[in-house]
């Protein structure tokens, strides 16, 4: 079994794509998902599962689809994965309440330009951006979206504390 942390994109923003954590939970269980927990309301799970990463991807994406209406994004990461993405941040001691990370739903070898976003920055990372936003995260114009459409590829942004205890819940 490997321990899986799920991001899932745009649940519960806004009162768009409504799901109840322990209603996602159950479903994850009844979808032959071990360990099953959640953090915050903002799609965040932490699993364990003998899949790979791109199956669990669209095991919980078919399940939401079914359960709850909803096409959701789904990007998977093992803990080695969250240790690398963790090791290699470039911010040193930015904010982690305003800084983050975008999960991509594919690797993305290309730069993203956001020198219009200054003094925000961002360095991509194999299927993750880094995102530093000294003028406060929640107000950047740099954010998930503008990441999407530059890289043609679905993502979900979290702040780095969220990140850092995600790692922290699935290294537990």
């Amino acid at each position: 079994m490997t321990t899986h942390v799920v991001f899932l994109r745009a649940i519960n923003v806004g009162g768009r794509n409504k799901i109840p954590m322990a209603d996602l939970r159950e479903l994850l269980e009844e979808l032959d998902f071990a360990h099953v927990a959640t953090y915050i309301q903002s799609g965040n799970i932490i699993c364990d599962s003998s899949k790979k990463p791109a199956s669990v991807a669209s095991t919980i994406k078919d399940g939401i689809a079914e359960r709850f209406g909803h096409d959701i994004a789904v990007m998977v990461r093992t803990v080695p994965e969250l240790e690398q993405l963790v090791e290699e941040w470039p911010y040193g001691a930015a904010d982690p309440k305003a800084s983050g990370v975008v999960f991509l739903a594919a690797t993305f070898d290309g730069e993203l330009d956001a020198s219009a976003f200054a003094p925000d920055e961002c360095q991509t990372a194999d299927a993750a951006v880094y995102v530093n936003c000294p003028t406060r995260f929640a107000d950047t114009k740099l954010t998930g979206a503008w990441v999407e459409k530059q890289t043609g590829l679905a993502g979900t942004r979290r702040n780095w504390s969220t990140v850092l205890k995600m790692l922290e819940l699935a290294s537990g």
